[in-house]
């Protein structure tokens, strides 16, 4: 009861989960969050979750599914990397991840969290 858009968007962003287990509606409120976050990293997390073509498949092989959601993220090159702009936006979606990956599990800190989260949405 206590799970919200924000720990839905970081199911979806953790590789090993991709959001699969989440429902339509859980995922519908993930992509508005998002809109109001970071509107760029929105086709780049719809293209991770769905397995397109521009995220390597070896990425998503057992052998990764022990490495670190964040460490995933900050290795990951898209094969399309010109259809997002990856370079351009690496450095903001890597700065999301972190924020939403990192989080500590207490109310305190997911709270500081959405706090933080805020801040990147202005600057």
């Amino acid at each position: 009861m206590a799970l919200g858009a924000v720990h839905f968007l970081a199911n979806m962003i953790d590789h090993r989960f991709c959001g699969f287990h989440l429902s339509e509606s859980q995922k519908a409120a993930v992509y508005e969050y998002l809109e109001t976050l970071n509107e760029d990293f929105l086709p780049i997390l719809m293209s991770h979750c769905i397995g397109e073509t521009s995220f390597p498949k070896y990425m998503y092989s057992a052998a990764f599914r022990k490495t670190r959601p964040i460490t995933w993220w900050k290795s990951i090159n898209p094969v399309n990397a010109r259809e997002f702009e990856w370079q351009k936006l690496k450095f903001n979606s890597i700065k999301c991840c972190h924020q939403l990956l990192t989080a500590i599990e207490s109310t305190a800190e997911i709270n500081a969290s959405f706090q933080r989260l805020d801040w990147f949405n202005q600057n």
